[in-house]
């Protein structure tokens, strides 16, 4: 799985919890609303019917529908009923069958001393009154589901055109990224020199790309440093060990002297110490910056090291009184040069 596919997940599962969390607390809001607001009408309604009834000394008076026009009337937005004690329905109007399907609310309205009535009460007198209000609930629900699949649709296209558009974000966010994968697999020992595109951006982004580059800058550093030894190793090792050689073959053509082999024996030891000085130098040179100490440096006059370079170089060369050295008549100062890199100078002869 790609990294804009987790980001993109990622971003759309966040997306996913938030809306349904909002539309689930939207829905809740506006059931516990319209709920509320059945209820107002209910009471509303069933306020209107008990307003109608009177309680006074001889019981609760209730007059019939016909001598009360205030009432409501049949209808089939609304049910409301009066009962006697006895569940006897004395008085009603809307549709009964709200009675069982609709939003109800039952409330009594009761003499205060119904032990003090006569046994025997006056007509439309009652010691207590049920009173039933209700009113349907299709309205409601209907307006409930209308409301849950506007939410369901609003939030679905929602997500959807978060998921075109997450998609696109990333890619575009992360086509650095790419680029930089793409580069940075064409990089061979053949091209060290190519570095990463640096996005313009002051973010992350720019930062990976930058100690990246710096991290190809130092392994091309220390490949280079490694051709340059085997170059310097090659040469500066060719000329000894060829010495040697011409030492041993000489040495070895007839029988000589004893003091003939010890001659040859001490051109050979210097010509291995001069080796092993030059491969001392190389692996000096051959280190990286980071790892390589800080050499303790020697104070040389130039006057007089040159003449002894030329003669330790050059001493046993056929040309080597073809060399004149014409030192400069102003005052040379001292230098500080490192003991053994300086037996690698190589001085041009012509």
């Amino acid at each position: 799985m790609t990294l804009t596919t987790r980001l993109t997940l990622f971003y759309l599962g966040t997306l996913a919890v938030v809306l349904i969390s909002f539309s689930g607390a939207l829905y809740l809001l506006a059931h516990r609303h319209v709920h509320a607001e059945l209820h107002d009408r209910t009471s509303g309604l069933l306020d209107t019917v008990m307003a109608r009834a009177e309680v006074d000394p001889e019981g609760v008076e209730w007059e019939p529908k016909h001598q009360n026009p205030a009432l409501p009337y049949d209808g089939e937005s609304h049910f409301w009923a009066v009962y006697s004690p006895h569940n006897e329905r004395l008085d009603g109007g809307g549709m009964p069958t709200l009675e069982r399907d609709g939003y109800v609310i039952r409330r009594t309205i009761a003499h205060p001393d119904p032990d003090g009535l006569p046994a025997e009460l006056e007509p439309n007198r009652y010691r207590a009154l049920e009173f039933v209000g209700a009113l349907p609930t299709e309205p409601v629900q209907r307006t409930l589901r209308t409301l849950a699949w506007s939410l369901f649709v609003v939030s679905l296209s929602v997500w959807l055109s978060a998921a075109g558009a997450a998609r696109w974000i990333c890619r575009r966010a992360l086509h650095p990224v790419a680029t930089m994968a793409v580069e940075a697999r064409s990089i061979t020992p053949e091209n060290l020199g190519e570095r990463l595109p640096v996005p313009t951006a002051q973010d992350e982004l720019r930062d990976l790309a930058l100690a990246f580059n710096g991290l190809l800058a130092r392994f091309q550093d220390s490949f280079e440093r490694q051709e340059r030894f085997t170059a310097e190793a090659s040469h500066q090792l060719r000329t000894p060990l060829t010495a040697l050689r011409g030492q041993i073959d000489v040495a070895l053509r007839r029988d000589r002297h004893p003091d003939a082999y010890r001659s040859a024996l001490a051109t050979i030891g210097a010509q291995a110490v001069r080796m092993h000085e030059i491969v001392e130098s190389l692996l000096f040179l051959a280190r990286a910056d980071a790892d390589a100490r800080r050499p303790e440096l020697k104070r040389i006059d130039l006057r007089t090291w040159l003449p002894d370079y030329l003669s330790e170089s050059w001493g046993a060369h056929t040309r080597y009184r073809d060399i004149l050295l014409h030192p400069p008549t102003s005052v040379i100062p001292p230098v500080e040069v490192h003991p053994v890199l300086r037996k690698l100078i190589q001085l041009p002869v012509h």
